[in-house]
């Protein structure tokens, strides 16, 4: 069976995170698991219409994730995974937590100045990256 916590669910998708601590989907209607390579580690993430939202530690990632020249553990930046397509990519959005992704691709995200978690919503960005 698959195993996983934190489990989201969205149009027959079932989103979580592995006992490793990555994200993984389990679509029902076909049977498939498939372990993306976004690292989690309890950060939060969501699912919408195929995009899976997640806010992800530059260490436990791609480096300089925000453009900042600094790799810092503390800092969490919107990552967006399209399933239909497989593709990743970082927003260089620093978030303190959320995000949560809407059916018509507004993402809602608590910011990271400082962890004041001010509430801030970003339109159209799937579009942006993903054309839809």
């Amino acid at each position: 069976g698959v195993r996983g916590g934190v489990p989201t669910i969205d149009n027959g998708i079932i989103v979580f995170e592995t006992p490793a601590g990555q994200i993984a989907y389990y679509d029902i209607s076909r049977g498939l698991y498939v372990l993306t390579p976004i690292v989690s580690h309890m950060e939060s993430f969501s699912i919408s219409n195929g995009i899976i939202a997640a806010a992800v530690a530059e260490d436990s990632y791609w480096g300089d994730m925000n453009g900042d020249g600094i790799i810092e553990g503390n800092t969490k930046v919107l990552v967006l995974y399209d399933i239909p397509t497989g593709r990743l990519v970082s927003t260089g959005v620093v978030v303190c937590c959320g995000p949560d992704i809407s059916s018509t691709g507004l993402i809602a995200y608590d910011g990271n100045d400082g962890c004041d978690h001010f509430y801030v919503m970003i339109d159209s960005i799937v579009r942006q990256y993903f054309g839809r």
